[in-house]
């Protein structure tokens, strides 16, 4: 009898153990979810007022009419379109997508360091990349839990507008692709064509491990003129 309530003595201890761990285990998930839900939040907030501050101080350039043709005016002199001189973490500018209805803030990114940064705070111009002035690759990161969950339904032949320092810069996207987080060579494609590749981390939607990135490549749009029957 005696060893009979030793027995279901300890069973009670174990039991209360396995009750206290599991109610530990469960405030340190409620812990980190809460946690989650506020940088979320935090994130969310920053992003859209740079988003307003980049479309109040980047203009559309505007349109000037020549010869019953309408075009955009376009500076490329200015010392930030000519090399990358722009401070870590600043406002370059903006991003569309027209077809999905999106649009966010670029921001420097470090050269450096990691985009971490400059992604809370809209999507992540590469410094190591060139600017769309100068030729080459431009390269562009986001998260893909704000601006550039979008990426998931994009298509071929839709646009991507950009607009740095107030210059206007249209590509059409050629293809998109799955690769390895260490696939360098498959986002920094060089200076052999005017480009641009964006990229975040794959799949969408929520893992806690991301070892793979979806990058959308687009080609460079020559900037359309129209023709107009007046100029006034």
């Amino acid at each position: 009898m005696k060893k009979r309530q030793r027995k279901n003595k300890k069973k009670s201890i174990v039991g209360k153990l396995i009750d206290i761990l599991l109610t530990l285990i469960i405030l340190v998930l409620l812990f980190l979810i809460a946690s989650d839900i506020s940088d979320y939040l935090s994130i969310k907030k920053e992003t859209e007022a740079n988003k307003v501050v980049a479309f109040e101080k980047y203009k559309e350039p505007e349109k000037v009419c020549k010869n019953n043709q309408v075009t955009e005016t376009e500076d490329y002199s200015t010392e930030k379109m000519q090399s990358f001189n722009w401070p870590t973490n600043d406002i370059m500018g903006y991003i569309k997508l027209p077809e999905q209805g999106m649009s966010d803030a670029i921001v420097a990114g470090d050269k450096n360091d990691s985009q971490d940064i400059a992604m809370s705070k809209g999507v992540s111009f590469s410094p190591n990349s060139l600017l769309p002035s100068l030729g080459g690759t431009s390269v562009i990161a986001g998260h893909k839990e704000f601006a550039f969950k979008y990426l998931e339904n994009v298509k071929i032949g839709d646009s991507i507008v950009i607009n740095i320092d107030g210059n206007i810069f249209t590509y059409e996207i050629t293809g998109t692709k799955i690769i390895e987080d260490t696939d360098i060579d498959m986002v920094y494609l060089g200076n052999d064509s005017e480009s641009l590749v964006l990229y975040t981390c794959y799949p969408f939607g929520f893992y806690p491990t991301n070892t793979e990135r979806f990058a959308v490549y687009a080609k460079r749009v020559e900037k359309v003129t129209y023709d107009v029957e007046t100029c006034e």
